[in-house]
């Protein structure tokens, strides 16, 4: 008698035939369909065969959904392996890391007909309540470089982290794609991280999706919930997600693209998908300083390796007269500078349009 072959070993052998094998037990995989609108019956060893060309209909499970993949399901065509083609969006799906989340309980992102920090585009997060949107994140989102610059809050948010519902992201490990810019299954785009800086000469690094506004901010479950959507993240090596400093803050934004030295000793800009999805090299959180009432910027460099000597060059075109520390554990860099200090034109042109006296009084209005 032969011996079963294992369902991975399979898998690459009908690959290689140009047929596709996709392993539907996965419970977060969408649901399968044949084209005649059958159920389709599994191979002896697990997972559902297509040839080359066949046509199945590809769709979440109810309660879930899929960035690249309508709620009333689409038509797939096998291309070969776990690979597939959306034909209404013309996107590839590889099955085998396609996952369908949980829905967002009355979330909604829609744009806003007007634009931010000069030409860029306003999105907010928010409550669809029959049909009255009640707003809870703002975002001037660069659509060119598909990069967040600053998200922002009108709601009252808590001090610290006052709010218990997501003390670590793990306890809601699934972003969404309400705004649906990215074109591309950012999820995919986050698990191929490793390779990509592996590429770079980075090693033994992963990307991760990080909240611009973090969580902890809202003391309401779902608010924290909410705010996990892609529209309000931005890149940043998993290791360093633990050290991100307490910021009470209601806005929050990224600049820069952080530049690596890749295996050629050459430096490059890191970008995960091409050239969108920059990773920024700093983020920065606003808060109020009572003491001499002056608006301040908290800065967090992303980079890794950088110490202080390395980062005061691309600090020293951020501020003027700024502080510059390293965490002698993590080794991560913070910067703190009053905004009437910033140099950056960037960051100028949103200071500039929120506190228009900032720099004849150095007082928050």
């Amino acid at each position: 008698m032969l011996r079963r072959l294992p369902l991975l070993v399979t898998l690459l052998a009908h690959a290689l035939a140009d047929t596709c094998l996709l392993d539907n037990t996965n419970p977060d995989s969408p649901f399968i369909v044949n084209f005649n609108a059958t159920v389709p019956t599994p191979a002896p060893d697990g997972g559902i065969t297509f040839l080359e060309g066949d046509q199945l209909y590809v769709k979440c499970r109810p309660g879930t959904n899929h960035s690249l993949i309508r709620p009333e399901g689409d038509v797939a065509i096998c291309l070969s392996g776990t690979l597939l083609l959306n034909t209404w969006t013309t996107q590839t799906l590889d099955f085998a890391m396609t996952f369908c989340k949980p829905e967002l309980p009355l979330g909604a992102v829609r744009k806003v007909n007007a634009t931010c920090a000069g030409n860029f585009s306003v999105y907010e997060i928010g409550l669809d309540m029959n049909g009255t949107f009640s707003e809870l994140v703002t975002v001037c989102f660069d659509e060119v470089t598909l990069s967040p610059f600053y998200a922002e809050t009108k709601q009252v948010v808590s001090e610290g982290s006052a709010g218990g519902g997501l003390a670590s992201l793990d306890a809601y490990p699934y972003f969404q794609d309400g705004g649906g810019l990215y074109g591309v299954d950012m999820d995919a785009v986050y698990y191929n991280s490793e390779s990509i800086l592996e590429g770079l000469g980075a090693r033994g690094y992963t990307m991760r999706a990080l909240p611009l506004l973090r969580t902890e901010v809202f003391v309401d479950p779902l608010y924290q919930r909410l705010t996990l959507d892609y529209i309000n993240s931005f890149p940043m090596i998993q290791s360093l997600i633990e050290w991100q400093p307490e910021c009470p803050h209601s806005i929050a934004g990224t600049l820069g693209v952080l530049t690596i030295t890749n295996s050629d000793h050459e430096r490059v800009e890191l970008y995960l998908n091409g050239g969108t999805v920059p990773v920024p090299q700093w983020a920065w959180c606003v808060f109020y300083n009572e003491t001499d009432s002056q608006v301040d910027g908290f800065f967090t460099m992303t980079h890794l390796t950088l110490n202080i000597e390395q980062a005061k060059p691309s600090w020293n075109a951020i501020c003027l007269n700024g502080t510059l520390t390293e965490n002698p554990i993590s080794g991560m860099i913070y910067g703190k500078c009053h905004f009437a200090d910033v140099i950056d034109n960037k960051l100028l042109s949103f200071i500039e349009s929120r506190w228009p006296n900032l720099y004849d009084s150095h007082l928050l209005k």
